[in-house]
């Protein structure tokens, strides 16, 4: 398979991935084994890939501003929303008590 090819393949898995909320590393591995690239690289590269596509997320939602940094911040969460995450969803038993 030649670089180029390869390259074509890891970027529709990419977006593919990105879009369905998946992050697909094991696909982008799968693809470099196939393609005769040494396992240890292809994790490598497949966990590079990942994070170059989470940080074009965040960029991409940082422009639209779709993103409550201050909810992202633990600090703010913590003065923000006291309560933990039991008192907003209780736990509901299954029998009744």
């Amino acid at each position: 398979m030649t670089i180029w090819l390869l390259t074509g393949v890891i970027f529709i898995i990419a977006a593919v991935m990105t879009m369905t909320g998946r992050g697909g590393g094991n696909f982008y591995v799968v693809a470099m084994a196939l393609s005769g690239i040494g396992m240890h690289h292809a994790a490598a590269t497949g966990q590079f890939i990942l994070f170059m596509s989470a940080l074009a997320a965040v960029v991409i939602f940082r422009r639209k501003r779709v993103v409550e940094w201050r909810l992202v911040s633990s600090s703010a969460r913590s003065r923000r929303y006291p309560h933990s995450a039991e008192d907003t969803f209780p736990i509901i038993s299954l029998n009744g008590h």
